[in-house]
Protein backbone atom coordinates (compact mmCIF):
# COMPACT_ATOMS: atom_id res chain seq x y z
CA UNK A 1 0.00 0.00 0.00
CA UNK A 2 1.59 3.40 -0.85
CA UNK A 3 2.77 5.55 1.98
CA UNK A 4 1.07 8.83 2.78
CA UNK A 5 2.68 12.17 1.35
CA UNK A 6 4.92 13.83 3.56
CA UNK A 7 6.42 17.10 3.56
CA UNK A 8 9.82 15.31 3.14
CA UNK A 9 8.51 12.76 0.73
CA UNK A 10 10.80 13.08 -2.15
CA UNK A 11 9.47 13.14 -6.07
CA UNK A 12 10.04 9.75 -7.11
CA UNK A 13 8.17 8.66 -4.31
CA UNK A 14 5.25 11.41 -5.20
CA UNK A 15 4.65 10.02 -8.92
CA UNK A 16 4.56 6.27 -7.48
CA UNK A 17 1.97 7.61 -5.68
CA UNK A 18 -0.64 9.21 -8.00
CA UNK A 19 -0.01 6.54 -10.31
CA UNK A 20 -3.20 4.60 -11.94
CA UNK A 21 -3.64 1.23 -12.39
CA UNK A 22 -4.67 0.43 -15.96
CA UNK A 23 -7.95 -1.28 -17.14
CA UNK A 24 -7.67 -4.73 -17.63
CA UNK A 25 -8.70 -6.05 -20.98
CA UNK A 26 -11.88 -7.29 -20.48
CA UNK A 27 -13.38 -3.62 -19.35
CA UNK A 28 -11.51 -2.23 -22.58
CA UNK A 29 -13.52 -4.98 -25.25
CA UNK A 30 -16.26 -4.04 -23.67
CA UNK A 31 -16.16 -0.20 -24.02
CA UNK A 32 -15.70 -0.33 -27.44
CA UNK A 33 -18.17 -2.84 -28.06
CA UNK A 34 -20.56 -0.21 -26.12
CA UNK A 35 -19.44 2.29 -28.13
CA UNK A 36 -19.48 0.53 -31.72
CA UNK A 37 -23.22 -0.40 -30.71
CA UNK A 38 -23.78 2.97 -29.90
CA UNK A 39 -22.63 4.77 -32.68
CA UNK A 40 -24.34 2.19 -34.87
CA UNK A 41 -27.65 3.11 -33.54
CA UNK A 42 -26.79 7.03 -33.73
CA UNK A 43 -26.40 5.80 -37.53
CA UNK A 44 -29.39 4.41 -37.91
CA UNK A 45 -30.99 7.03 -36.57
CA UNK A 46 -29.41 9.77 -38.34
CA UNK A 47 -30.74 7.41 -41.73
CA UNK A 48 -34.25 7.29 -40.47
CA UNK A 49 -34.21 11.37 -39.93
CA UNK A 50 -33.09 12.24 -43.15
CA UNK A 51 -35.86 9.47 -45.12
CA UNK A 52 -38.09 11.22 -43.25
CA UNK A 53 -37.20 14.87 -43.77
CA UNK A 54 -36.78 14.15 -47.14
CA UNK A 55 -40.39 12.63 -47.64
CA UNK A 56 -41.32 15.97 -45.64
CA UNK A 57 -39.52 18.12 -48.14
CA UNK A 58 -40.75 16.53 -51.00
CA UNK A 59 -44.34 16.90 -49.56
CA UNK A 60 -44.15 20.05 -49.01
CA UNK A 61 -42.78 20.97 -51.83
CA UNK A 62 -46.03 18.99 -53.66
CA UNK A 63 -47.64 21.70 -51.02
CA UNK A 64 -46.28 24.42 -52.16
CA UNK A 65 -46.39 23.78 -55.83
CA UNK A 66 -50.31 23.49 -55.57
CA UNK A 67 -50.50 26.30 -53.71
CA UNK A 68 -48.33 28.53 -55.72
CA UNK A 69 -50.94 27.34 -58.92
CA UNK A 70 -54.24 27.92 -56.65
CA UNK A 71 -52.57 31.90 -56.26
CA UNK A 72 -52.10 31.97 -59.97
CA UNK A 73 -55.63 31.23 -61.24
CA UNK A 74 -57.18 33.16 -58.70
CA UNK A 75 -54.62 36.07 -60.15
CA UNK A 76 -55.80 35.13 -63.79
CA UNK A 77 -59.53 35.42 -62.91
CA UNK A 78 -59.10 38.85 -61.31
CA UNK A 79 -57.07 40.16 -63.91
CA UNK A 80 -59.89 38.81 -66.30
CA UNK A 81 -62.56 40.22 -64.19
CA UNK A 82 -60.69 43.43 -64.28
CA UNK A 83 -60.23 43.26 -67.91
CA UNK A 84 -63.72 42.57 -68.27
CA UNK A 85 -65.07 45.84 -66.26
CA UNK A 86 -62.23 47.97 -67.82
CA UNK A 87 -63.99 46.81 -71.58
CA UNK A 88 -67.74 47.78 -70.32
CA UNK A 89 -66.18 51.17 -69.04
CA UNK A 90 -64.63 51.14 -72.76
CA UNK A 91 -67.83 50.77 -73.92
CA UNK A 92 -70.08 53.16 -71.69
CA UNK A 93 -67.50 55.80 -72.76
CA UNK A 94 -67.44 55.44 -76.34
CA UNK A 95 -71.63 55.46 -76.39
CA UNK A 96 -71.22 58.53 -73.87
CA UNK A 97 -69.26 59.91 -76.53
CA UNK A 98 -70.37 58.99 -79.86
CA UNK A 99 -74.12 59.79 -78.73
CA UNK A 100 -74.91 61.89 -75.68
CA UNK A 101 -71.73 63.71 -75.93
CA UNK A 102 -72.34 64.02 -79.70
CA UNK A 103 -76.47 65.14 -79.41
CA UNK A 104 -75.06 68.03 -76.56
CA UNK A 105 -72.49 69.51 -78.92
CA UNK A 106 -74.69 69.23 -81.75
CA UNK A 107 -77.49 71.50 -79.58
CA UNK A 108 -74.62 74.08 -78.50
CA UNK A 109 -73.55 74.67 -82.23
CA UNK A 110 -77.36 74.89 -83.16
CA UNK A 111 -77.79 77.09 -81.17
CA UNK A 112 -74.73 78.73 -81.50
CA UNK A 113 -75.25 79.50 -85.33
CA UNK A 114 -78.84 80.11 -84.89
CA UNK A 115 -77.96 83.21 -82.73
CA UNK A 116 -74.99 84.18 -85.73
CA UNK A 117 -77.71 83.88 -88.65
CA UNK A 118 -79.80 85.83 -86.00
CA UNK A 119 -77.06 88.63 -85.92
CA UNK A 120 -76.40 88.70 -89.13
CA UNK A 121 -79.93 88.63 -90.71
CA UNK A 122 -80.17 91.97 -88.38
CA UNK A 123 -77.30 93.91 -89.59
CA UNK A 124 -78.19 93.18 -93.17
CA UNK A 125 -81.39 94.60 -92.45
CA UNK A 126 -80.30 97.34 -90.60
CA UNK A 127 -77.89 98.04 -93.70
CA UNK A 128 -80.75 98.06 -96.39
CA UNK A 129 -83.04 100.04 -94.18
CA UNK A 130 -80.64 102.51 -93.74
CA UNK A 131 -79.63 102.78 -97.46
CA UNK A 132 -83.33 102.42 -98.45
CA UNK A 133 -85.03 104.22 -96.05
CA UNK A 134 -84.98 107.86 -94.84
CA UNK A 135 -83.51 108.01 -91.21
CA UNK A 136 -86.37 110.30 -90.38
CA UNK A 137 -88.72 107.69 -91.91
CA UNK A 138 -86.67 104.84 -89.44
CA UNK A 139 -87.22 107.40 -86.78
CA UNK A 140 -90.98 107.94 -87.31
CA UNK A 141 -91.62 104.00 -87.24
CA UNK A 142 -89.46 103.67 -83.77
CA UNK A 143 -91.85 106.31 -82.83
CA UNK A 144 -94.98 104.48 -83.56
CA UNK A 145 -93.79 101.40 -81.91
CA UNK A 146 -93.75 102.97 -78.40
CA UNK A 147 -96.68 104.50 -78.83
CA UNK A 148 -98.29 100.73 -80.08
CA UNK A 149 -96.33 99.36 -76.62
CA UNK A 150 -98.11 102.15 -74.59
CA UNK A 151 -101.74 101.40 -76.20
CA UNK A 152 -100.84 97.83 -75.04
CA UNK A 153 -100.25 98.17 -71.72
CA UNK A 154 -102.61 101.21 -71.54
CA UNK A 155 -105.56 98.38 -72.43
CA UNK A 156 -104.37 95.33 -70.89
CA UNK A 157 -104.17 98.38 -67.28
CA UNK A 158 -108.28 98.90 -68.30
CA UNK A 159 -108.93 95.52 -68.36
CA UNK A 160 -106.73 94.26 -65.27
CA UNK A 161 -108.40 97.46 -63.28
CA UNK A 162 -112.38 96.65 -64.23
CA UNK A 163 -111.36 93.10 -63.09
CA UNK A 164 -110.10 94.40 -59.39
CA UNK A 165 -113.27 96.69 -59.22
CA UNK A 166 -115.07 93.20 -58.80
CA UNK A 167 -113.02 92.80 -55.50
CA UNK A 168 -114.81 92.26 -52.40
CA UNK A 169 -113.39 92.38 -48.81
CA UNK A 170 -115.45 88.76 -48.21
CA UNK A 171 -112.44 87.21 -50.54
CA UNK A 172 -109.49 89.27 -48.98
CA UNK A 173 -107.16 86.22 -50.37
CA UNK A 174 -108.22 86.60 -53.97
CA UNK A 175 -105.39 87.52 -56.31
CA UNK A 176 -104.89 91.39 -57.14
CA UNK A 177 -104.86 91.84 -60.87
CA UNK A 178 -101.23 93.43 -61.99
CA UNK A 179 -101.01 97.20 -63.32
CA UNK A 180 -98.21 97.47 -65.84
CA UNK A 181 -95.86 100.39 -65.50
CA UNK A 182 -94.71 102.21 -68.56
CA UNK A 183 -91.54 100.41 -69.12
CA UNK A 184 -94.31 97.70 -69.46
CA UNK A 185 -93.44 95.65 -66.13
CA UNK A 186 -95.00 95.20 -62.85
CA UNK A 187 -93.50 96.69 -59.52
CA UNK A 188 -91.67 94.06 -57.61
CA UNK A 189 -93.70 96.44 -54.25
CA UNK A 190 -96.83 95.23 -56.17
CA UNK A 191 -99.45 93.61 -53.90
CA UNK A 192 -100.64 89.86 -54.48
CA UNK A 193 -104.36 90.16 -52.72
CA UNK A 194 -106.83 92.27 -51.72
CA UNK A 195 -105.56 91.90 -48.07
CA UNK A 196 -102.07 92.58 -48.96
CA UNK A 197 -103.10 96.05 -50.56
CA UNK A 198 -105.05 97.05 -47.55
CA UNK A 199 -102.08 95.72 -45.17
CA UNK A 200 -99.20 98.09 -47.31
CA UNK A 201 -97.12 100.27 -44.91
CA UNK A 202 -96.35 103.94 -45.44
CA UNK A 203 -92.74 102.92 -47.35
CA UNK A 204 -94.26 100.61 -49.13
CA UNK A 205 -97.60 102.91 -50.24
CA UNK A 206 -95.34 105.75 -51.44
CA UNK A 207 -93.16 104.22 -52.84
CA UNK A 208 -95.39 102.18 -55.18
CA UNK A 209 -96.83 105.84 -56.29
CA UNK A 210 -93.14 106.73 -57.50
CA UNK A 211 -92.73 103.67 -59.24
CA UNK A 212 -95.87 104.08 -61.75
CA UNK A 213 -95.38 107.77 -62.05
CA UNK A 214 -98.55 108.89 -60.07
CA UNK A 215 -99.02 112.83 -58.58
CA UNK A 216 -99.97 113.94 -55.44
CA UNK A 217 -97.46 111.21 -53.17
CA UNK A 218 -98.16 112.63 -49.55
CA UNK A 219 -96.39 111.57 -46.37
CA UNK A 220 -99.38 109.65 -44.86
CA UNK A 221 -99.92 106.23 -45.32
CA UNK A 222 -103.69 106.64 -45.75
CA UNK A 223 -103.53 109.05 -48.83
CA UNK A 224 -101.04 107.42 -51.04
CA UNK A 225 -102.55 104.22 -50.02
CA UNK A 226 -105.88 105.43 -50.82
CA UNK A 227 -104.42 106.88 -54.11
CA UNK A 228 -103.21 103.56 -55.19
CA UNK A 229 -106.39 102.01 -54.52
CA UNK A 230 -108.15 104.15 -57.27
CA UNK A 231 -105.40 103.61 -60.01
CA UNK A 232 -105.65 99.65 -59.46
CA UNK A 233 -109.45 100.09 -59.59
CA UNK A 234 -110.15 98.84 -56.06
CA UNK A 235 -113.46 100.44 -54.84
CA UNK A 236 -112.08 100.63 -51.10
CA UNK A 237 -111.07 103.33 -49.60
CA UNK A 238 -109.32 103.92 -45.95
CA UNK A 239 -111.29 106.63 -44.17
CA UNK A 240 -110.83 108.04 -40.65
CA UNK A 241 -114.40 108.44 -38.68
CA UNK A 242 -114.31 111.04 -35.62
CA UNK A 243 -110.97 111.82 -33.99
CA UNK A 244 -109.99 108.18 -33.87
CA UNK A 245 -107.35 106.99 -35.84
CA UNK A 246 -109.69 103.60 -36.78
CA UNK A 247 -109.41 103.02 -40.36
CA UNK A 248 -112.45 101.79 -42.45
CA UNK A 249 -113.14 99.61 -45.40
CA UNK A 250 -115.72 101.79 -47.76
CA UNK A 251 -117.21 100.58 -50.44
CA UNK A 252 -116.87 102.73 -53.21
CA UNK A 253 -119.49 101.10 -55.56
CA UNK A 254 -122.20 102.67 -53.43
Amino acid sequence: MAQPLTPTTSPDQCIAAIRITPLDTFSVTDVLDDLKSASESLSNIYEKLEIQTSDVAKRGQIGITSEIKRFQRQLKEQDQIHRDGIAEIQLILKDCLETQLFAHLKEIAQREIEAEIDRLVQEQVAECLATMIPLSLQDKIVEQRMELEELRINLLNSENRRANASLRMNQPDTNLHEIYMSNGKVSERYPRTLQDLFDLDSETSKALLVDYELADVSDTRDRNLNRFMQFCGVNYQMVRTGSDTRRVEMDMTT
